[in-house]
């Protein structure tokens, strides 16, 4: 008896965590992006259902001020951005031509690469809802309802080196090339000036 209640308990370990690692996740491919800089993420899209999945959808909110989405290109998908007031970015949809959708069951996944910013200075992070539309017309919703996590991208503090950096400032400066350079100039017009003043003598 206690063999059978051990063989159900891993049965259902097993089929929980296929079913965990089939959520849709965000991936950093390179370092942590920065707040109020702009960032690359990778949106892993699995397909457990039946039908195929033929359009994935990120909802971007406008909260977050984000004016910049750049996608990158999918062989076999058409990306769009859409925008609302004041250029804010809202939507990002990749929809799949004719005979390239991302095929049912549980083998296959697809990735969607995509740059964001300027990213919230104050958040630490940004949570992208995302929408799975399949052929049969139905819809899985990854947006935080049980069992189906919306994707998070965490941000990293500012450092002044990402893709806005900091005005230099005056001890950034090379004072004693600029000084060199003018005591050239200075030199270079005192010269040109005593050479007139020769030619008008002779």
């Amino acid at each position: 008896m206690l063999t059978k209640l051990f063989a159900c308990l891993a049965f259902l370990f097993v089929l929980g965590a296929g079913t965990a690692s089939a959520h849709v996740t965000a991936h950093v491919p390179d370092s942590p992006p920065e707040k109020g800089g702009h960032g690359t993420v990778v949106l892993r899209v699995p397909n457990e259902e039946t039908p195929s999945t033929t359009r994935f959808e990120v909802t971007v909110s406008p909260a977050f001020g984000i004016t910049t989405a750049r996608t990158r290109p999918v062989p076999g998908w058409d990306a769009a951005v859409l925008r609302g007031d004041g250029g804010v970015v809202t939507t990002v949809v990749w929809t799949a031509r004719t005979e390239n959708e991302l095929p049912g069951g549980n083998e296959h996944y697809e990735d969607f690469g995509l740059t964001l910013g300027p990213l919230p200075a104050d958040a630490d992070r940004v949570v992208l809802p995302a929408t799975q539309f399949l052929a049969d017309g139905s819809e899985v919703r990854w947006d935080d309802q049980p069992g189906r996590p919306a994707p998070v991208i965490a941000l990293a503090e500012a450092s002044g080196h990402g893709h806005h950096a900091a005005l230099a400032t005056a001890s950034d400066v090379p004072w004693g090339a600029v000084i060199t350079l003018l005591a050239v100039g200075l030199l270079v017009a005192v010269g040109g000036v005593v050479l007139i003043r020769r030619k008008g003598i002779s």
